[in-house]
C-alpha cells in the first residue's frame, strides 16, 4: 500500500474540511406595514408568490399575498400595527375553524385555510418560520 506525504494529506483533509464550517444565518426581520410579498419570498418552499389586493372594507391590514407551500394556499397577512394585528389576527388564523396552526411574526401572520387539515397547517407554519422567522402559534 502507498501512503501519502504527510504534506499532501494535510492539504487534501484541509480542502476537504473547507466546507464544513456553516456559519448561523439570522432569519429576516420583517415588521408593521412591511411587504407582504415579501415575506412569502423569503421562504424558500414558497412557489408562485403574489401580492393580493387589500379588500377595501379590510381596517389594519396593509398587504396581503398568497403562495403555495406543500400543496397548500397560504396567505400572508402584514399589520398596519400592534392594535390591528392583537384585535384581527386570532380572527384570521382560526377563520372560524375549531383549531389551527398559524405563522406569527411581529407585523404579519400566515395562514393556511386547509380546514380539518391541522397536521398540515402545522407543517406549513413551520416551514415558514424556518425561513422568515418568527413562532409557530396554535389556535384553540
Amino acid at each position: 500500500m502507498k501512503t501519502l506525504p504527510v504534506a499532501l494529506t494535510a492539504a487534501v483533509l484541509a480542502l476537504l474540511l473547507a466546507g464544513c464550517g456553516t456559519t448561523p444565518t439570522a432569519a429576516p426581520s420583517f415588521g408593521f406595514g412591511d411587504d407582504a410579498v415579501s415575506i412569502a419570498r423569503s421562504v424558500k418552499a414558497c412557489r408562485a408568490a403574489t401580492d393580493q389586493a387589500v379588500p377595501a372594507n379590510t381596517t389594519g391590514v396593509t398587504s396581503i399575498a398568497t403562495c403555495s407551500i406543500n400543496g397548500s394556499q397560504v396567505d400572508f397577512f402584514v399589520w398596519k400595527d400592534a392594535a390591528a394585528q392583537a384585535d384581527q389576527s386570532p380572527a384570521v388564523a382560526s377563520a372560524g375553524a375549531a383549531e389551527a396552526y398559524v405563522a406569527h411574526g411581529d407585523g404579519w401572520d400566515a395562514v393556511t385555510h386547509d380546514s380539518g387539515r391541522v397536521g398540515q397547517q402545522k407543517l406549513v407554519a413551520e416551514t415558514v418560520v424556518a425561513s422568515a422567522g418568527g413562532t409557530v402559534v396554535h389556535v384553540g
